[in-house]
């Protein structure tokens, strides 16, 4: 079996012994148990503690600590899924009707002939591009 001061050495400088010197070390390290002592609590009774084991336990405990700091942000994870897409909303009320531009009947705005509007109507302006496309 190796000596206190064997081990001491040991452990202390890192170095692994080799051989029977191992060994030695190995079985003295596993035979260092020694006899079975008394449990803490029996300890405490042994002291003069004279409650039952789980009130001796309970007062183990010690009040709750204050809270600790705030750690670092951790990093930023990945993108998450699209989520699904909501309901349509309701139907909103219903507009008010549109005014007649100044100078046109109700006949020239479906027709689109008003000379009297700058502004060309849609229908107007499709005929004219027909009409260019047709004599080109």
């Amino acid at each position: 079996m190796a000596t206190k001061d064997e081990l001491i050495k040991a452990f202390a400088t890192g170095k692994k012994p080799k051989g029977e010197n191992f060994e030695k070390l190995i079985n003295t390290v596993f035979d260092l148990e020694g006899e079975k002592g008394d449990s803490a609590y029996q300890v405490a009774i042994n002291n003069g503690y004279s409650g039952e084991e789980e009130e001796w336990l309970s007062s183990l405990r010690g009040p709750q600590g204050a809270s600790g700091k705030d750690g670092s942000d951790g990093e930023k994870g990945p993108q998450g899924e699209n989520g699904k897409d909501g309901s349509d909303g309701k139907q909103g009320p219903k507009g008010e009707d549109g005014k007649t531009p100044e100078g046109m009947t109700a006949a020239e705005l479906e027709e689109g002939t008003s000379t009297t509007n700058k502004s060309i109507s849609p229908k107007v302006l499709h005929e004219a591009i027909e009409n260019i496309i047709k004599n080109s």
